[in-house]
């Protein structure tokens, strides 16, 4: 008994911090990325993909702090590629990939659109298997490629459990 004490006194404080140290890098985010990440949330709800979508949000972008990557071209919150948000929409022109770059970085319904809808064709593609279809968003059909991405997803999906409950009321901002 006295063994099982100890433990709990040296175990529980460790648990405890481990939340706190968790939730540092969250509660220090702006209002704005509080708004982004209850709107990735909110986006990925309806097909048990909030959780991921806010993670993307926060993996990708900081949670919209860096809308653009020039050197890949992806572009927005959830870093959306161009060339495959153009075919997607049929977008053919120089201008129209112009004018399509930049509604993915000002329209957030657009991008969290195009970021669902890749989750879902690879959620089909890889038969519901969740750690496949994270990191074949990032790494396309070679889902291999993409392992270490999926791993940040998990993480952030761990901070977001444990520092907020979405369900109850968002906790941030």
């Amino acid at each position: 008994m006295k063994t099982f004490i100890f433990l709990l006194a040296v175990i529980f404080p460790l648990v405890s911090f481990s939340s706190v140290d968790l939730c540092r890098e969250f509660n220090s985010l702006d209002s704005t990325q509080h708004y982004v990440l209850r709107k990735a949330y909110d986006y990925g709800t309806n097909h048990d993909l909030g959780y991921t979508m806010a993670s993307i949000a926060m993996v990708e972008s900081n949670a919209g702090k860096y809308l653009v990557n020039a050197s890949t071209q992806d572009f927005g919150v959830f870093h959306i590629n161009l060339k495959y948000a153009a075919l997607r929409d049929e977008v053919y022109t120089e201008f129209g990939r112009n004018v399509l770059a930049q509604e993915l970085i000002f329209n957030i319904d657009l991008n969290a659109r195009h970021a669902l809808d890749t989750l879902l064709y690879f959620q089909d593609y890889h038969k519901g298997d969740w750690r496949k279809t994270v990191a074949s968003y990032n790494a396309g059909f070679d889902h291999h490629k993409g392992r270490g991405y999926m791993l940040k997803v998990v993480k952030w999906i761990k901070v977001l459990q444990v520092c907020i409950d979405y369900e109850q009321g968002y906790g941030g901002g």
